[in-house]
């Protein structure tokens, strides 16, 4: 609200999430909310950037089957203060997108988005088919899909289009729940690539 940049608290906390012991340790809610503020504020860290998705694809991989909470060998629980232990939230469907959104203004390694965008389209498809219905938001795997074309267009330095493939990509299961409108954007956005 005040415009102030702090910078070099910026700076510093990158420094610190690039340590590989630091970014095996977040969960999904920190990827998003730390690429959400380094978005907001235009603070480019590459190093940093590039170890947290390649943090984020570990998690998206090995999460199986994509339930609501990620097992203890991906990442440990929380302990509350009165002594319960708490198991990290997995990545939702919606938060891919808004990752994706806020990613689209940042420099990432070209081959480490790549194989990111891979990770989450194939955590996307088993959601679709395997999530629980609690963790899915009607329109979100369009929702995903659009994101993911409108980002591989504005960066063409990224090889992943063949991620839109129609061949590969059944866009009747992942549009099930979208409206028209939502369906027409997608055609044209995948169209244009």
């Amino acid at each position: 609200k005040m415009s102030v940049r702090h910078d070099l608290l910026f700076e510093s906390a990158a420094e610190e999430l690039a340590r590989g012991n630091r970014v095996r340790s977040l969960a999904p809610r920190n990827y998003q909310n730390t690429v959400l503020a380094y978005s907001w504020r235009l603070h480019q860290h590459s190093l940093m950037l590039d170890r947290m998705v390649n943090g984020m694809r570990r998690l998206l991989d090995r999460h199986r089957p994509p339930g609501p909470k990620l097992a203890l060998d991906l990442l440990f629980s929380y302990t509350c203060k009165d002594g319960f232990e708490v198991k990290a939230d997995s990545f939702r469907i919606t938060s891919l997108s808004v990752m994706l959104r806020a990613v689209q203004k940042m420099s990432v390694d070209p081959l480490v988005m790549a194989r990111c965008l891979g990770s989450m389209l194939d955590y996307t498809r088993r959601s679709v088919a395997e999530s629980p219905r609690m963790m899915r938001e009607d329109g979100d795997a369009c929702q995903f899909l659009t994101n993911l074309a409108y980002y591989l267009e504005h960066h063409p330095e990224v090889d992943a289009r063949h991620l839109l493939d129609p061949q590969s990509l059944d866009y009747a299961q992942f549009c099930a729940s979208s409206g028209e409108a939502a369906k027409s954007r997608l055609r044209r956005l995948v169209g244009r690539l």
